[in-house]
């Protein structure tokens, strides 16, 4: 199986864990989330997951283990290319929307008689059709 499938699929079990109030099953998933994928920001993805359930869960020592899973979450993504929302979103960066270099022409501003293309390909055939014409020597202005 896909590394990103099987950390997408851990994650979603943890997440259905959760919702059900099994915290500990939750906290578990997503330890071997942590452990078991090998996918950039899959790790601290687990560890931000595993926090926050900690400090739903509110048992004793459950604070102070999420702020440390936290701290070493943060300190695993001071990579200058890395921020918490790219963390956050297991790594993938979304490449930058392209933009069109060409503004689209609106039928009020097309030239009069259509674009340069649509002229061009009416005179192509005009031309063909007198040539044909003189072939078969049908009168007609030159």
């Amino acid at each position: 199986m896909d590394a990103e499938v099987r950390g997408r699929a851990l994650e979603g079990l943890g997440f259905a864990y959760e919702q059900k109030g099994n915290l500990d099953e939750s906290i578990k998933t997503f330890k071997d989330l942590e452990v078991s994928v090998d996918v950039l920001g899959f790790k601290e993805l687990a560890m931000y997951h595993q926090a926050r359930v900690l400090e739903a869960r509110n048992s004793a020592g459950d604070k102070d283990k999420a702020k440390e899973l936290l701290k070493t979450c943060t300190s695993a993504s001071t990579s200058p290319a890395r921020t918490t929302r790219s963390v956050l979103e297991g790594g993938r960066r979304r490449p930058p929307p392209r933009r069109s270099t060409r503004r689209p022409v609106r039928p009020a501003e097309q030239p009069e008689g259509g674009s340069r293309r649509q002229q061009d390909e009416r005179g192509a055939d005009q031309e063909a059709h007198r040539a044909s014409s003189r072939s078969r020597g049908g009168g007609g202005a030159p």
